[in-house]
């Protein structure tokens, strides 16, 4: 009877709050506007050129001080989210809202551009909040029949806001190559009436956040959320670089290369394109439908993943066996066929539900491989790669002389990649164990 009193006494007592949605909700919409303010200049950057005089190397180098922020402010982020999620919460909305106020200083060029990389850096730099915490406030917050959705609904929204603004800024602001009568001037104050809305809202959600986010509910909704055997962020980061890691490796390299390269594709896919084959509001169209579809099926896939656990490699595996042949027929159809605008859709459209939909599994799996590493180090790590890959392919983007067919190749390059990879993977499941046992 004593023993089993004290067996009793071990078993973690768990609850689920229904404020986990609210607070899964403030998160995404703040994951959602920082991908979108990095997003910002890409599918308006016609309009941008003829408004501010810039050239295209410019709207490459403002996309790419993203991830380059990222990986500057990385070691030190992944590091802070130990405090918890309210601090990484208020960071992360805060410092967004101070990025998107330098912008709306002055709309004159030459001083706007520097505004305008400033701000591009400030809102790169809590990149590592927006990407790596979704799978700590999963585990915190939700229960195990829910993580994989929880994790997937934060890391589709922040896909969701670069994909909008694909939509929003074409639709808000005149495009000069549909219409000569508009001005410089004018373009320039739609573009400005833009950066002040995106300000707004910033500051609306930092407003929403110091009033309510807590770090952690008074009691874990499962056994692995109240664990206290989670390493140390340097121990953690000593476990993932040890031998015995190859693991979390097999995983973190393909994820890293795979969806930084096809990020960073889509934010440009207007310059991608050629402009006879489609106009700069086709393609922002077709970038913000391709990813939304992505973001769909994402939010389908976690919910087949929290369903059938077990399975996650082989979802990841087809998807991406079928990504590399549809990134194939796009790269075929550019280049070496007679242009046909329903392949281009239907092979871009049915890659972006491929490899974006697979982000939630790439997520959870790491962190399940990775356990007992607290998730934010894991995540932390993988999506460094993420953006260093990004980083160097807008980076060489900024060179106009290698052109920029030579994209596609690599996005494509990147899914063949990954797939043995995947196939020599095998999956370990420490904290599913834990909560099931």
């Amino acid at each position: 009877m004593v023993l089993d009193s004290e067996a009793a006494d071990l078993i973690p007592t768990v609850k689920v709050y229904k404020r986990r949605w609210y607070i899964l909700a403030l998160f995404s919409l703040a994951t959602a506007t920082q991908g979108g303010i990095w997003s910002t200049w890409g599918p308006i950057s016609k309009s941008a050129e003829v408004a501010f005089n810039w050239t295209q190397s410019d709207i490459a180098l403002l996309t790419s001080w993203g991830p380059i922020a990222y990986l500057i402010s990385a070691p030190f982020l992944v590091w802070f989210m130990q405090f918890g999620l309210r601090y990484s919460q208020l960071a992360l909305t805060g410092v967004m809202t101070l990025g998107t106020m330098l912008r709306c200083i002055n709309s004159n060029p030459p001083t706007f551009t520097y505004l305008a990389y400033s701000g591009q850096i400030i809102n790169g730099l809590v990149g590592p909040i927006a990407m790596s915490l979704s799978p700590l406030l999963s585990v915190i917050w939700f229960p195990l029949e829910e993580r994989t959705l929880a994790t997937a609904i934060s890391a589709v929204l922040n896909s969701a806001g670069t994909a909008a603004s694909f939509l929003t800024g074409p639709l808000s602001i005149a495009d000069p190559s549909k219409s000569n009568s508009t001005s410089p001037l004018e373009i320039r104050k739609e573009i400005m009436y833009n950066m002040y809305a995106a300000c707004g809202w910033t500051a609306l959600l930092f407003l929403l956040s110091i009033c309510y986010f807590p770090s952690k509910p008074m009691i874990p909704p499962t056994a692995s959320a109240s664990s206290g055997i989670r390493r140390s962020f340097l121990k953690g980061l000593i476990m993932l670089i040890k031998k015995d890691s190859l693991r979390f490796w097999l995983l973190a390299f393909p994820y890293g290369l795979s969806i930084g390269f096809f990020a960073a594709w889509t934010s440009v896919l207007d310059d991608i394109i050629p402009k006879h084959h489609l106009s700069e509001d086709a393609a922002g169209w077709l970038a913000f439908i391709g990813t939304i579809s992505g973001q769909v099926a994402g939010l389908l896939m976690a919910k087949l993943a929290d369903r059938f656990p077990n399975r996650m490699k082989e979802f990841l595996l087809s998807s991406y066996v079928i990504a590399s042949v549809c990134c194939l027929l796009f790269c075929f159809n550019l280049v070496l066929w007679k242009f046909n605008v329903i392949v281009l859709y239907s092979s871009f459209i049915l890659a972006a539900i491929c490899i974006s939909s697979t982000v939630p599994l790439w997520i959870e799996m790491m962190s399940e491989t990775a356990f007992p590493v607290d998730e934010s180090s894991a995540t932390g790590v993988a999506t460094t790669i993420n953006n260093a890959t990004a980083a160097i392919l807008l980076g060489i983007l900024s060179k106009q002389s290698l052109g920029v067919n030579w994209t596609s190749w690599a996005v494509l390059s990147s899914a063949v990649i990954s797939i043995p990879f995947i196939i020599v993977f095998k999956p370990k499941d420490s904290r599913r164990f834990l909560d099931t046992a």
